[in-house]
């Protein structure tokens, strides 16, 4: 369950991080991409249980949200919870199944683990020895995680 839920981000996001909030280099990494523009999804592995559990309680205050407004707010909260729902789809699994799962596909059980246009690039050096070789921005670019304008400027 875990591997084909790490396989389903990686294969319908641009760019995904598999990071954990306390750790430095996934915090360099993931300063880096802002940096360049580029668009991501950070996977916390470490806080991946309570988003799930914040996600239900958002969910289930919208569904209330949609029985009591009037008809443009109920469209509005429709719209919303079904937001919600996609990301629940993602934060299903426990943090460590999913870094188990990270192990066995790529071979790298440490975080950074950061996946461009569905290929696994590696942790930190990997991504900023990629940046310093002037690597990255086409790779970003061509993964559509940031324009060309964004880049040139």
């Amino acid at each position: 369950m875990a591997m084909s839920k790490a396989k389903e981000l990686v294969a319908t996001n641009p760019v995904v991080v598999f990071s954990k909030s306390y750790c430095p280099f996934c915090v360099s990494v993931k300063k880096l991409l802002t940096e360049l523009g580029a668009t991501y999804k950070v996977i916390e592995l470490n806080t991946e249980n309570m988003l799930r559990k914040v996600g239900e309680a958002q969910t289930l205050l919208i569904r209330w949200r949609v029985q009591r407004h009037d008809a443009h707010q109920t469209l509005l909260g429709v719209m919303v919870m079904n937001m919600q729902f996609y990301t629940l789809s993602y934060f299903t699994g426990d943090g460590s199944d999913i870094q188990a799962a990270l192990a066995e596909w790529t071979g790298l059980r440490t975080v950074p683990n950061v996946f461009i246009g569905g290929n696994h690039i590696g942790g930190c050096d990997s991504t900023t020895a990629m940046h310093k070789g002037g690597k990255l921005i086409p790779l970003l670019t061509e993964a559509g995680a940031v324009t060309k304008s964004s880049t040139s400027s």
